[in-house]
C-alpha cells in the first residue's frame, strides 16, 4: 500500500483494515498513540523511532514479503503429516530468526 495514514485517525474503515498490511496498521496505531503526547516526552521519542523503523520496513516492501513468506508456511504445514509438521516447525522458528537478525 505504502500510503500515509492520519496521525490523528482514531477509526479505521472496514475497507482500510481489509487493503492495508499489518505493518501499515501497525504504523498507524504507532502515530495515533504518539499524537496525544508531548512530542518530547520519553515514549514520543521512542514512538518516533518505532514508527521510522515500521516506515522502512514498509518502503523496502517487507510487510508484503513477510505476509507472502507466512501464507507460504501456512499452507505448507497444512499440507504435512503430523510429524513433519513437528520438523516444520523447527524450520520456521529458525527462519523466523533468520529474518529477525536480518532485519535487525
Amino acid at each position: 500500500m505504502g500510503k500515509e495514514v492520519d496521525e490523528m485517525k482514531f477509526r479505521w474503515t472496514m475497507k482500510e483494515l481489509k487493503e492495508s498490511t499489518d505493518l501499515e496498521i501497525l504504523r498507524g496505531l504507532v502515530a495515533e498513540r504518539r499524537s496525544t503526547l508531548n512530542a518530547y516526552s520519553p515514549l514520543s521519542e521512542k514512538l518516533d523511532k518505532i514508527y521510522i523503523n515500521l516506515q522502512k520496513q514498509i518502503d523496502k516492501g517487507l510487510d508484503k514479503d513477510l505476509t507472502t513468506l507466512l501464507t507460504l508456511l501456512v499452507n505448507t504445514i497444512k499440507n504435512l503429516q503430523y510429524e513433519a509438521r513437528q520438523a516444520f516447525g523447527a524450520v520456521v522458528k529458525l527462519t523466523g530468526a533468520i529474518l529477525e537478525s536480518k532485519q535487525g
